[in-house]
C-alpha cells in the first residue's frame, strides 16, 4: 500500500510539505522499497485473497463497525483506544484497511452518535464484484435506521 500510495502522490510532489504528518510518515517509506520487496507483498496479497475467499464461502457480506472508536471532534489528532491514544487517522482505518488491502468493496455508514453527539459508524464489506448488493444494503440500511431523520443529511438524489 505504501508503494502504490507513494507511485500515486509522485505526481503531487511539489505539494509534499501540504501533506500532514501522518500521511507522511506512513505512505512516502513506499518511495524507497525495493521492487523484489513489492513483488514479494504482491504475491502475499495474492495468498491472503484466496484465504479469505475461502473463509468467507457462503456469506454474501461481512458487517463490522466502522472504527474501534467514533469520530473525534474537529481538531482532535488522537483517540483513546483501550486505555492508549493513537493517531486517530490510523485507530478509525483500523477496521477498513484489510478490506482496502484485498481489494473487495467495502461501505461505511453512519448509524448514530454517541452520548457527545460524535457520529459511529457500520462497514459493510463484500468479496469482489458485490458493490451493487453492499449499495442496496447500505440503501436499506439507511432506511431502516432513518439516518438522514437522525443525523440531518441530506441525501443527493441527482434529481436539479
Amino acid at each position: 500500500m505504501q508503494a502504490e500510495g507513494s507511485a500515486y502522490h509522485q505526481r503531487y510532489r511539489q505539494y509534499d510539505h501540504l501533506y500532514g504528518d501522518n500521511f507522511r510518515e506512513h505512505i512516502f517509506p513506499g518511495r524507497e522499497l525495493k521492487a523484489v520487496t513489492y513483488l514479494e507483498a504482491r504475491e502475499r496479497q495474492r495468498e491472503l485473497r484466496q484465504d479469505w475467499l475461502n473463509l468467507s464461502r457462503g456469506f454474501e457480506v461481512l458487517v463490522t463497525p466502522g472504527g474501534p472508536a467514533v469520530a473525534p471532534p474537529h481538531g482532535v489528532n488522537t483517540v483513546d483506544i483501550q486505555g492508549s491514544p493513537m493517531p486517530f487517522r490510523e485507530a478509525l482505518s483500523r477496521l477498513t484497511r484489510p478490506f482496502n488491502f484485498l481489494g473487495w468493496p467495502a461501505l461505511c455508514l453512519p448509524n448514530g452518535m454517541n452520548d457527545e453527539g460524535l457520529p459511529t459508524g457500520l462497514q459493510i464489506a463484500g468479496p469482489p464484484d458485490s458493490e451493487r448488493l453492499l449499495l442496496l444494503l447500505g440503501h436499506h440500511l439507511e432506511q431502516a435506521l432513518r439516518i438522514v431523520d437522525k443525523l440531518g443529511i441530506e441525501p443527493k438524489t441527482g434529481k436539479a
